[in-house]
């Protein structure tokens, strides 16, 4: 979900973490999960901590994420055999021989899909350099 949404989930605790120690109370670890989209019980975040965390029952959010596998973006990275998450979806432009008819096409698209073309855009320019090769 953190993905999907292009979240960054480190910043979110981070805002929480006045001290910069990488760590916040089971309250706040709640708390910022359950903004993030995930509901947690107080039961699950004790089980969490006993793990994540500290003698004083603080959690580590950083160690959780990068656990969680969730703060790392892989473009073009090497295949693995399992299947990708893009989902190919068969759009036909066949027949739209005008400029304005396919742009609004593109636009209803990316609006029903709720992408965001930025994001896409800087994923792929890897040089950072402000557009894509060929």
């Amino acid at each position: 979900m953190i993905r999907k949404n292009r979240l960054d989930a480190k910043s979110f605790f981070q805002d929480f973490d006045l001290h910069n120690h990488f760590k916040v109370s089971q309250k706040i670890f709640r708390q910022v999960l359950t903004s993030l989209g995930l509901t947690l019980t107080t039961d699950e975040v004790a089980k969490i901590a006993l793990v994540y965390g500290d003698d004083k029952g603080e959690i580590k959010y950083a160690e959780f994420l990068k656990d969680s596998n969730c703060l790392e973006y892989i473009i073009h990275g090497p295949t693995s055999g399992l299947k990708s998450t893009y989902v190919n979806k068969d759009k036909d432009f066949t027949g739209e021989k005008e400029h304005e008819k396919l742009l609004n096409k593109i636009e209803c698209m990316i609006k029903k899909d709720r992408i965001r073309l930025l994001e896409y855009f800087q994923d792929h320019d890897i040089l950072r350099k402000g557009y894509l090769p060929h």
